[in-house]
């Protein structure tokens, strides 16, 4: 099937017509190379959290890990007015971290667990960290090698 694109006016057209993939000097292309520029220079960032939840939430969790690196800097641990902020940034650079650096997440999950053992965010951290080392023991059958019939 050919998928489609609704405009504000209900209508349909077909999605060949958006544009794949910028072109250079597009708005898209500019906009990259800006979250380019901020990846490697988060300081630059008024609300790094904010910059993180946003590329989270679309889908560029790898493009987040900087921003919510740098969250957690700004917050310090043992304050209880921004322990619930905390505790989220540690699980979300942990969920971040899972795709790139599995011990790193494994690392970030144990320490949510360690400072905020009564967070909400507590338990699916355990659980992501069992899920890392459960694949690290067993990996998927697409990253090792078919045996030859």
């Amino acid at each position: 099937g050919q998928l489609a694109e609704v405009n504000t006016m209900g209508q349909t057209t077909p999605a060949s017509t958006a544009v794949a993939t910028p072109a250079e000097g597009s708005a898209a292309s500019k906009t990259q190379k800006t979250l380019d520029t901020l990846r490697q220079n988060p300081d630059q960032v008024r609300d790094p959290l904010e910059m993180a939840e946003l590329l989270f939430l679309s889908g560029r969790a790898k493009e987040a890990t900087p921003f919510y690196a740098k969250a957690l800097e700004n917050i310090s641990p043992g304050d209880p007015a921004t322990e619930a902020d905390r505790a989220w940034v540690l699980f979300q650079l942990g969920n971040c971290l899972r795709e790139t650096d599995t011990a790193k997440a494994q690392e970030t999950y144990m320490k949510l667990v360690a400072e905020y053992p009564t967070s909400p965010w507590t338990e699916l951290a355990k659980a992501h960290g069992r899920l890392l080392t459960w694949y690290q023991k067993n990996p998927s059958p697409q990253t090792t090698a078919s045996p030859q019939l």
